[in-house]
């Protein structure tokens, strides 16, 4: 057998390869970032890092004073209790308002009287001066 062509063929193989890698480290280094891209890209993300912080910050705060200001707020059933007590109260004060009418009437009745009586006595009193 005459092996002549296996040196030629390993040579090919060996160029081939070498190609082939070339061709896929410029390709890999193209893709690859520069030190001063990731650099910039560090920069960025601690950037949003940062603002992302700080906007959770103020969130926290902000459901913190939510929070804070519910406690302070009447419950569903506390409301409901409110409720009927309010309405309680407005038949008690209509109830009041009923009865002050009526002791109105009666008032003015009293304050005839005392007119009449006071005009009598008046009248009493001149009568006594005319006299005496």
């Amino acid at each position: 057998m005459n092996y002549e062509w296996v040196p030629w063929l390993i040579g090919a193989l060996q160029l081939i390869f070498t190609v082939v890698f070339a061709v896929l480290a410029m390709r890999w280094r193209k893709e690859r970032a520069s030190k001063k891209e990731l650099e910039d890209l560090g920069v960025q993300i601690q950037a949003v890092d940062t603002k992302h912080t700080k906007t959770t910050s103020t969130i926290i705060e902000r459901l913190s004073h939510i929070e804070g200001s519910l406690e302070h707020l009447p419950t569903a059933k506390q409301i409901n209790d409110l409720s009927g007590e309010l309405a309680k109260t407005s038949g008690d004060v209509s109830a009041v308002g009923a009865r002050l009418d009526s002791q109105a009437e009666l008032l003015k009745n009293i304050a005839a009287n005392v007119t009449m009586l006071t005009e009598n006595e008046l009248a009493q009193g001149r009568q006594h001066q005319a006299k005496g």
